[in-house]
């Protein structure tokens, strides 16, 4: 959990948990906490000529990221005991247009994002993967919420969450086994991290390995064990901070987000790591910057490449730049620009990811209550 707090505090736009639930009941020693937040934003796109289906301007505001979490914890014979759950309103369709939606189906219905029970040092449930742990501590706050990482190998966040998870967390040590993206894998995606804080700066180091398929369309049983590591720190001076991270690996772009061909989505995530056969390596890193320029004013800069060593010598590029104006406790007032140099969470026309992240630049404005 000491974990989660800093990820909280330097990604609060991406993370699961609230910094300020509110304590709504205490019986007979178990306590019950309501925490979320509601968030409305308007992002206007503006595609790149060549972003093919995609490339119109366009205008999407929605307050369905919105959330809402129930924590309840307790001690018990001398264990410490803590439930969780938390959906917001995406339901089962990830469509960025709100008039859209109202027909869509399973559209702005509630969903379940988080789901878990932690009993000491363990958790099991559905929630964050252990690649989001590595990198949250030392990854750079944007407002973004369907690319949070770019660039680190936990960059597919908003996509990948299992289903079902084993954390095992001692101190800054996290050991997890999770559902495996490969559904013929002969054991669980697996990843070891530690993230620790020396005076002003914080690291962290990852490791992560898992069965990948090596032939999904003529022999789907076929595998190889891809691996892939990280390693990146964030440095504290002042009001200032400057965040750094990089990896490499093999079979990470299901994670990663990027692979052989472009964006990994769900329909391929079990393609997006092998060509010809052979898994493909790839390198990602990502650099950023804070400046508090007030108590109630700080500003981000951050940019993350990936490229990947497929015969097509695919490369991405992103850059996001923001200002969040703290106007009330609680309440945040930002402005995020962003670029990037592929579409991603995108099909054609008419399918289910239509025009969320095209090739080219956004704006975003959004105002967000935390609780």
């Amino acid at each position: 959990m000491r974990t989660t707090k800093l990820a909280l505090a330097i990604i609060s736009a991406t993370a699961a948990l609230s910094a300020n639930a509110l304590d709504v009941a205490d019986i007979n020693g178990t306590k019950i906490a309501i925490g979320g937040y509601f968030k409305v934003d308007g992002v206007f796109n503006k595609p790149d000529t060549n972003a093919g289906g995609v490339a119109e301007n366009s205008f999407e505001g929605s307050a369905r990221q919105s959330r809402i979490n129930v924590k309840v914890s307790k001690m018990a014979d001398g264990h410490s005991v803590t439930g969780f759950v938390e959906g917001d309103f995406y339901g089962n369709s990830y469509s960025a247009n709100s008039s859209s939606n109202q027909s869509s189906a399973g559209a702005s219905l509630f969903r379940m994002r988080h789901a878990f029970m932690t009993i000491d040092k363990v958790t099991v449930g559905q929630t964050w993967g252990g690649q989001f742990f590595g990198s949250a501590a030392i990854d750079t706050e944007v407002i973004n919420f369907w690319g949070p990482g770019f660039g680190t190998i936990a960059g597919n966040g908003g996509t990948v969450r299992p289903e079902m998870l084993v954390h095992y967390v001692d101190g800054g040590l996290r050991l997890t086994a999770q559902d495996p993206i490969n559904p013929d894998a002969s054991y669980p995606d697996m990843v070891a991290s530690y993230t620790a804080k020396a005076g002003t700066v914080t690291y962290a180091v990852t490791g992560t390995a898992r069965d990948v398929l090596q032939n999904p369309v003529n022999d789907p049983k076929a595998s190889k064990l891809g691996m892939g590591a990280q390693a990146g720190a964030k440095f504290e001076f002042g009001k200032d901070s400057l965040q750094v991270s990089a990896f490499s690996g093999k079979g990470m772009g299901a994670y990663s987000g990027f692979g052989v061909g472009g964006a990994a989505g769900g329909g391929n995530l079990n393609t997006i790591d092998v060509q010809d056969g052979e898994l493909i390596a790839q390198t990602g890193y990502h650099v950023g910057y804070k400046h508090q320029f007030s108590e109630v004013l700080r500003g981000n800069a951050r940019y993350g490449a990936v490229n990947v060593d497929d015969a097509a010598d695919t490369k991405f590029s992103s850059a996001n730049l923001n200002l969040i104006y703290t106007y009330m406790p609680g309440v945040d007032l930002g402005v995020e620009w962003r670029t990037q140099s592929l579409n991603t969470l995108h099909t054609p026309a008419g399918g289910p990811f239509p025009n969320i992240r095209p090739k080219g630049k956004q704006l975003e404005v959004m105002a967000m209550y935390k609780f």
